[in-house]
């Protein structure tokens, strides 16, 4: 026990003597702590606590004051704490240092660019550019310094130091160039593009350029020269040969205009963008004009053909072929478009679902609206398209399932939503479910009470069912007034009277609505003849009711048995 006492007492011993070593010097001290919290704020600031990080930054300058590093890096933070006033402080601070560096003059530059305070950036890159005079960075920087001044000879006098310091470079001249006409010179904006022209004569660009500024200062003339020049050299250069048709079109030469313009529709070179803005300039004006439309086509196809990988160029053949009524063909082409990449849009799905509606191709508009619902299922108006598709195929279960489910997505859509509960209260007439189609009409013309369509085939559903003819007959009327001279809503107006057994009305209207229309339907005529029997004219009842049979692929039971009978029922 008394050995392990003793042992115990000298380890003790031991230590105390270890720790009563020499006293620290306060130099290393202070280093370790000024190590400690640089690397603490390098932590701080990279995981964005930007508070603690200037903190940290501020014991080190405590520390060690004076040292460019980290006044930089306290600028830093307080311009990002929004801190505007020491962060410039500390900004002049650095520059002021024994060891500030030249990044630390681009530092603080760019604090006074962000703090829109342009006058003391420019003082500070003018010094960088001092201590660098080799460098191009420093007058790059003043030169875009002094242009958002209007400094602008100032920046002309950087410009011309660059160009000295790295011979001809085009981003120089052409900045050159744009100073000049921003001055109203123009000669001395065409020296410094002859500059280019001269120094790259293979490159076309700035003979281009050239022909631009001339045209754009009223100088046509000059322009053409320079494109014909172009041309001369490169026959199918697609921009010259542009410019050349819109010059010759201005002076009414169009023949002539004509040539160039398919030299360049026929180059890939030439940007899409500007070649369907030529074609929907077309567009309008072709509409009517034989001669010009034949003309529109070849540049459509010479599109086609120099950029057949791009929707665009299918895309605008559509709408061509759509609007002069070739409705199949204009399909084929928005078809093409939507097999491109990024041509499945909906725009062109819409006009292909438009287009099997004008069509009735009624099988086609249900696969094609499911493929466009597929592709953007958020988008009501294909549910629509679906609906009334399913519903002239009879199939009316899914027709309104198609319908409910686009009123779910119209929502905002006024337009939208009164156009399905129309469509929807067609379908549920045909289902025999009258009070739910009563509902889905009332419902659409509260939307929009003066839509004459929805209006007309509620009246005539009432009229069919002989309930609520007095309405019925206030919808007839305010359709017809919408919408005047329109065959099918006069029809409707008098088999409203019709029912209302007001028999002599509804025959002067019957006729009329038959001399509105070149080549009557079935249905008009069955009508007439219903409304002359009721008139005790027998025999043109009969007749009447023959021609509609006749007229009709699929002549109802109802209609025969008028026929064989010789009798209304």
């Amino acid at each position: 026990m008394i050995q392990r006492l003793l042992f115990s007492c000298f380890i003790l011993l031991s230590f105390g003597l270890l720790a009563q070593q020499a006293p620290e010097d306060p130099q290393v001290g202070e280093a370790a702590a000024f190590d400690k919290s640089f690397w603490q704020a390098q932590v701080f600031k990279n995981t964005q606590r930007y508070e603690q990080a200037l903190k940290a930054f501020q014991r080190c300058d405590s520390l060690q004051p004076g040292h460019a590093v980290i006044l930089g890096e306290l600028s830093v933070l307080c311009h990002q704490l929004r801190r505007p006033a020491e962060a410039i402080d500390y900004a002049e601070q650095s520059l002021e240092a024994e060891d500030v560096q030249d990044w630390h003059f681009q530092q603080a530059a760019q604090l006074y660019i962000e703090l829109q305070m342009v006058d003391r950036a420019i003082e500070i890159v003018q010094t960088l550019s001092k201590r660098q005079p080799e460098s191009s960075d420093p007058l790059y920087l003043l030169t875009g310094l002094y242009i958002e001044k209007e400094a602008f000879d100032d920046a002309l006098d950087c410009l011309n130091q660059l160009q000295k310091l790295r011979g001809i470079e085009p981003e120089v001249v052409l900045q050159k160039k744009q100073i000049y006409l921003e001055l109203g010179e123009l000669n001395k904006a065409l020296d410094e593009l002859q500059v280019l022209v001269d120094a790259f004569p293979g490159d076309f660009n700035y003979r281009l350029e050239m022909a631009e500024v001339l045209a754009v200062n009223g100088r046509y003339d000059d322009a053409r020269d320079l494109w014909l020049e172009i041309v001369a050299a490169y026959s199918i250069q697609p921009v010259a040969n542009l410019r050349l048709a819109r010059y010759y079109q201005d002076h009414q030469q169009f023949e002539k205009a004509y040539g160039y313009l398919k030299v360049a529709m026929g180059n890939e070179e030439l940007d899409i963008d500007d070649k369907v803005a030529v074609l929907m300039n077309l567009y309008s004006k072709s509409q009517g004009d034989s001669a010009l439309t034949v003309k529109a086509y070849e540049l459509v196809d010479l599109t086609v053909q120099s950029a057949p990988s791009d929707p665009r160029s299918w895309s605008v053949k559509g709408d061509f072929l759509l609007r002069d009524g070739h409705k199949a063909e204009a399909k084929t082409a928005f078809l093409k478009a939507t097999t491109l990449p990024e041509g499945d849009r909906f725009e062109i799905w819409q006009q292909i679902l438009l287009i099997d509606a004008e069509l009735s191709d009624w099988q086609a508009l249900t696969e094609d609206a499911q493929k466009t619902i597929d592709l953007f299922p958020s988008q009501a108006f294909p549910y629509l398209l679906a609906g009334i598709a399913h519903s002239q195929l009879e199939a009316y279960d899914q027709a309104a399932e198609w319908l409910q489910a686009g009123l779910d997505l119209a929502y905002g859509n006024r337009q939208l939503q009164a156009e399905l509960h129309a469509t929807l209260a067609q379908v549920y007439h045909q289902q025999a479910k009258h009070q739910a189609s009563d509902q889905a009409f009332e419902q659409a013309l509260r939307i929009d009470p003066n839509n004459a369509g929805t209006l007309n085939n509620y009246a005539y559903y009432l009229a069919v069912r002989g309930e609520k003819l007095s309405k019925a007959l206030e919808m007839t009327e305010k359709s017809n007034r919408l919408s005047a001279n329109n065959p099918t809503f006069i029809d409707t107006w008098a088999w409203v009277l019709f029912k209302m057994n007001r028999h002599q009305e509804a025959l002067t209207l019957q006729e009329k609505a038959l001399a509105l229309v070149e080549s009557p339907s079935s249905e008009l005529l069955e009508h007439l003849g219903d409304i002359l029997f009721h008139l005790n004219r027998k025999e043109e009842a009969i007749q009447r009711w023959i021609e509609a049979r006749d007229l009709s692929p699929s002549p109802s039971d109802e209609l025969l048995f008028k026929i064989e009978n010789q009798r209304y029922e």
